[in-house]
C-alpha cells in the first residue's frame, strides 16, 4: 500500500507490508529507479514474517526533490526515515550505488543496523584491473521510451519482467524533474576508492552481519 510521510520538508513516498523484524529496501541510483523495483519482493518478505518497507529516495520516484543531493544527505536521510516510522533498528537491503549509505551507517551508527545485504554494490568490492580509471559518463538528454526499453533489456536477466507497463513507469520516472535531479545526485558522488582506506576496506572490518549478492556478469 502506497503511503507518504513528511521528512525534513520532503514528501516521501513509501510502501510497507507485514509485521515483525524490519527490513528496509533501498533502490539504486540508476536513472528512473524507484521503490517499484521491490514491488514483487515486499509481499514475499511480509509473508515470511517481516515488516518490509521500501521508499523513493530523495530525487527519485515520487519523493520531493531535495536541496542537498549529496551522498552524505542520502545517508543521514536513512536514519531520518527510520525515525519518522519509529524504526529503532533494521536490516537493510541496498542496491548498486545506494549501498554506500548503509555501509557508512555501519561505520558511524552501528547500533541502528542488524544486518546488511549488498546487492551488486560496486564500491564494496575492490576494483578489477579493467575497471580502474573508467568513470561513468552521464547522459546529456532525457531518454526516449525506446532508450528505456533498451536499457532494461540490457540490465534484466528475466526479460519477462520488462512489460509495457513497467517500461512506461520507468520512462515517467526518468524524465522531467527526475532527470535533472538524477544528474545532480550522480554528479555529487564521492570517489569511494580514494585514499589508503577505501570504503570497501573499512566496511569489511565492521562486525555487522553482511551478505554480498553479485551475479555472474555484474562486474
Amino acid at each position: 500500500m502506497e503511503n507518504f510521510v513528511i521528512i525534513d520538508g520532503l514528501k516521501v513516498r513509501y510502501i510497507e507490508e507485514g509485521s515483525g523484524a524490519t527490513v528496509l529496501l533501498l533502490h539504486g541510483l540508476a536513472l528512473g529507479s524507484s521503490l517499484e523495483v521491490y514491488a514483487k519482493n515486499i509481499p514475499i518478505l511480509a509473508k515470511a514474517g517481516l515488516r518490509a518497507i521500501a521508499y523513493d529516495l530523495p530525487a527519485f520516484g515520487l519523493t520531493s526533490q531535495p536541496q542537498d543531493y549529496s551522498d552524505e544527505f542520502r545517508t543521514e536521510f536513512i536514519l531520518k526515515f527510520m525515525d519518522a516510522l519509529g524504526i529503532e533498528k533494521t536490516h537493510i537491503v541496498g542496491h548498486s550505488n545506494a549501498g554506500t549509505g548503509p555501509a557508512m551507517l555501519a561505520l558511524n551508527h552501528p547500533n541502528r543496523l542488524q544486518g546488511f545485504i549488498a546487492l551488486t554494490v560496486f564500491p564494496l568490492l575492490p576494483l578489477l584491473a579493467e575497471q580502474r580509471g573508467g568513470g561513468v559518463e552521464l547522459p546529456k538528454n532525457p531518454p526516449t521510451l525506446e532508450d528505456v526499453r533498451k536499457s532494461l533489456e540490457r540490465d534484466f536477466f528475466n526479460k519477462s519482467l520488462i512489460t509495457d507497463e513497467f517500461v512506461q513507469l520507468r520512462y515517467r520516472m526518468s524524465t522531467g524533474k527526475n532527470f535533472a535531479a538524477f544528474l545532480k545526485a550522480r554528479e555529487t558522488e564521492p570517489d569511494w576508492y580514494a585514499g589508503d582506506a577505501p570504503l570497501w576496506k573499512r566496511f569489511a572490518r565492521t562486525s555487522l552481519p553482511k551478505l554480498y549478492l553479485y551475479a555472474k556478469d555484474d562486474r
